[in-house]
């Protein structure tokens, strides 16, 4: 096998393997929610946070306001309100959070967490 033929099976595999992130992998990390929809005359907690670090078996909830600090936008973190969730999966594309159970849509870029009652869209801030 020559040097251009190997070069070529490792930019394949490589493509592969990084292109087969599971949605237990890709959901880990810091998404900030984007919109909200939910069933009218309903309230939940969830909702109010408008970021969500996920790690792998909880969830920290915070509040962020954008402030303007030297002509740059920084978030400006509402600390003394996280809240802490423990999470498990039920299947490839569900979890249990607070003893409900959630569908998890996710690639690179976006996540959907949504039931029969409520559906939060986040894009990911890390």
């Amino acid at each position: 096998m020559n040097k251009t033929t190997s070069v070529l099976i490792l930019i394949l595999m490589v493509g592969i393997f990084t292109g087969c992130s599971s949605s237990k992998d890709l959901f880990i990390g810091n998404w900030k929610s984007k919109q909200v929809s939910q069933v009218e005359g309903k309230h939940f907690d969830l909702i109010q946070y408008n970021y969500w670090e996920i790690k792998k078996s909880e969830i920290i909830l915070s509040k962020y306001v954008l402030k303007t600090e030297s002509g740059k936008e920084v978030k400006e973190f509402d600390d003394a309100n996280k809240v802490k969730y423990k999470y498990d999966w039920k299947s490839k594309n569900e979890i249990t959070l607070d003893g409900k159970t959630y569908r998890i849509d996710v690639d690179n870029k976006q996540l959907i967490i949504k039931d029969n009652e409520l559906e939060i869209q986040f894009e990911r801030s890390d």
